[in-house]
């Protein structure tokens, strides 16, 4: 019984070496994609709803890291009869996952989940939420034309069968590297 009991909590040592040594190793700063978003951006973006009405919005923000393993981006958008101030956190977890929180004000306590792909070439992460009624949104965040200093973002709103709700498409230009 003792080596039994011994066999396990030794086990559990080396699982718990092993995947903090893991998540140590992950790093934003060094990352292939994520290491290109560190600094400031500016957006300039356009809302076309499933109706035909179209909004113009900007976005200023700043990308850093944090602390190990999480990530940041603060900033504010100016719309149409609005300015509101944001908070992106992306954090590798102990699994290996990739995750994603946004508080879309930070005035109130609303946080939103979201899944997290970084595309095999590193050149683009798409991230996707479950919104209410079966709808989706799905965000894809690409440097274009592999220039880091300027990022393509598509944002698609889908009902539950797949039509097309809204679809936001920005351009955003770095103003100031780290």
């Amino acid at each position: 019984m003792f080596f039994k009991s011994l066999s396990l909590v030794l086990g559990a040592v080396i699982f718990c070496a092993l995947t903090a040594s893991a998540q140590d190793k992950f790093d934003f700063r060094t990352h292939p994609y994520f290491k290109h978003l560190i600094g400031e951006w500016k957006l300039e973006a356009e809302v076309t709803r499933a109706n035909g009405d179209r909004e113009k919005f900007t976005q200023l923000s700043k990308t850093e890291v944090a602390e190990a393993n999480v990530l940041t981006t603060e900033g504010a958008y100016e719309g149409r009869d609005l300015s509101v101030r944001f908070k992106w956190m992306f954090t590798h977890t102990a699994s290996g996952k990739l995750e994603a929180v946004l508080q879309p004000d930070l005035d109130k306590p609303d946080l939103q989940r979201f899944e997290v792909k970084v595309s095999e070439d590193c050149l683009s992460l798409e991230i996707t939420r479950a919104l209410k009624n079966q709808q989706k949104m799905t965000v894809v965040d690409a440097f274009k034309d592999g220039d880091y200093d300027l990022r393509e973002l598509t944002r698609t709103i889908t009902d539950s069968e797949g039509a097309v709700l809204s679809t936001t498409t920005a351009l955003s230009k770095r103003v100031k590297k780290p």
